[in-house]
């Protein structure tokens, strides 16, 4: 038994939940996209870890289309919210030189 076998595993298990609480109503796009997401990152360690570099290939090009879509399908509207009340804070202030100065 190798070391990838426990997260092939478990990435299966998650695509496969993800896309049966899909069809059955229990889940919305938005969490369909989350669950392929996490179930192809699980297997993308399985296969980096037994050294399959084409299969690995595909599976960062899944987490990242799966991460996108989840992103744009409102899973990112929190973390959206953090970052511009984050930016709010360091955008800067317009001043004007002191007039008194000139000669």
């Amino acid at each position: 038994m190798t070391i990838s076998l426990p997260f092939s595993a478990v990435g299966a298990l998650l695509i496969g939940a993800a896309v049966i609480g899909y069809c059955t109503g229990r889940f919305h796009l938005r969490q369909l996209w989350a669950g392929l997401s996490l179930g192809n990152a699980a297997c993308l360690v399985a296969e980096l870890l037994s050294d399959n570099r084409v299969m690995a290939g595909f599976s960062t090009g899944a987490v990242a289309v799966g991460v996108w879509m989840w992103w744009i399908s409102g899973g990112g509207d929190g973390t959206r919210r953090r970052l511009r009340d984050l930016a709010r804070r360091f955008q800067g202030v317009r001043r004007t030189a002191p007039a008194g100065g000139t000669a």
